[in-house]
């Protein structure tokens, strides 16, 4: 392969979820695309869709392979408004599911492998990188390393196994047994594995021995925006505290629950004498609407205001940040860091984390003085450090501090040194 400035390789990225509305990973893979740019990889991605397609982009080529399971599953999910055609969806996703050994996009990985279109590509490339979840884009990426003898980089951004949001594979069983098998071939095989979170390397690495020193830590990255005053949220100056919340609960963990993040704030502000409005930016599911008129009366015989909206595009989202007076994250996992962290910390916001005690989540936050800690799993709750948020909220009297290590120019120098080696 050329050393030359001009020109360092080809990197395949294998992403079948890529460009779905409101999926996480699509701002994983534009870093990505982004960093190898800059130090001259040539780019092909490789994604799912309605038909088999190739497109030339600004970064390079998009080659697109058929698939009607998984991009109509992610339809259904994702964008249908009516009740009746939600239902009709989860139906259909059920079935998906039930008959699909992985994922949705498992049916996608046969078509995958042997597509004409796709072969005409690949014997010019050097390196074959995935990201996940969904798992099914491992499986379609391992297939075309073994086919072509390419090098394999995995790019995890949740764990497989380890505390899976998949109901069937959070116990033994045959699903568990299969995919199982699966991971340990798929990551014994990979020249390297990134990984999120140091918790989510500690688990893989206890199970998987031999995959130990492949495993490197790649976290997600502040969002390049500056953080200055915008006109999009509109002021209200009766309030004295403007709280927002920004994310899913139920839809992204089976364990988030909005009763979670309520209680501290509740019982905090019960003894308080300042108005407080809490926004919540997220498109809630049907179980999350449950608890919302019960909350929205609590707060307001308290003199507290309790809403919410759908989610709108990144941009619009961060100006709301910028223009709130404090940031409410919830995680229930131990090993995940909610993307949304790294964009609340870029903002300086104060931020209230109800998490569990000694998570990734707590574990950030001792190194960062703006985000205040709180574990919800405590039988006798110690609210010291809600208040301690709501008095930042309030005063904008705190410490903060923005670590380089989540900034891209950090973790594109880890991101490409690694690529180097693997070269």
């Amino acid at each position: 392969m050329s050393q030359h400035n001009e020109y360092r390789g080809k990197v395949l990225i294998v992403a079948p979820f890529w460009e779905t509305k409101n999926h996480v990973g699509n701002y994983r893979i534009e870093r990505f695309i982004k960093w190898l740019q800059e130090k001259n990889y040539s780019v092909i991605l490789l994604k799912a869709a309605f038909k088999n397609d190739l497109k030339e982009k600004e970064w390079g080529l998009e080659i697109s392979v058929i698939d009607r399971v998984g991009k109509i599953s992610d339809f259904f999910v994702r964008t249908t408004p009516k009740v009746k055609t939600k239902i009709f969806s989860y139906i259909w996703y059920a079935l998906v599911l039930f008959f699909s050994p992985v994922d949705p996009y498992f049916f996608w990985t046969r078509n995958v492998k042997n597509n004409k279109l796709l072969s005409r590509y690949m014997n010019n490339i050097d390196l074959i990188l995935s990201s996940s979840p969904p798992n099914s884009g491992l499986i379609a990426a391992y297939k075309l390393s073994k086919k072509y003898s390419i090098p394999l980089m995995v790019d995890l951004r949740d764990g497989w196994l380890d505390e899976p949001l998949i109901s069937g594979l959070r116990k033994p069983g045959i699903r568990k047994s299969f995919e199982g098998r699966l991971e340990k071939k798929i990551l014994s095989h990979a020249v390297k594995i990134f990984v999120t979170s140091i918790i989510w390397k500690n688990m893989l690495s206890d199970r998987l021995p031999a995959v130990r020193d492949k495993i490197s830590l790649l976290t997600n990255a502040y969002p390049e925006f500056e953080f200055t005053s915008s006109t999009f949220y509109n002021e209200n100056h009766n309030l004295d505290v403007k709280l927002l919340y920004a994310g899913r609960f139920t839809g992204s963990s089976y364990l988030r629950n909005p009763e979670i993040l309520f209680n501290p704030l509740y019982n905090e502000l019960l003894s308080k004498h300042y108005a407080t409005e809490l926004l919540l930016l997220s498109n809630l599911k049907r179980k999350d609407n449950k608890h919302m008129d019960y909350w929205i009366s609590r707060f307001k015989r308290i003199g507290c205001t309790l809403s919410s909206m759908p989610q709108v595009n990144r941009e619009k989202m961060l100006e709301m940040i910028t223009n709130s007076d404090g940031l409410l994250l919830l995680s229930t996992s131990r090993a995940p860091i909610p993307s949304k962290a790294f964009e609340y910390i870029k903002s300086s916001k104060p931020i209230l984390a109800v998490t569990l005690k000694d998570s990734a989540v707590w574990q950030m936050g001792n190194n960062i003085p703006q985000m205040f800690l709180f574990d919800y799993t405590e039988q006798k709750p110690d609210y010291t450090q809600v208040e301690k948020f709501l008095s930042a909220c309030q005063t904008g009297e705190y410490e903060y501090n923005i670590p380089e290590e989540y900034s891209e120019e950090y973790l594109s120098k880890i991101f490409l040194n690694t690529i180097d080696k693997i070269y």
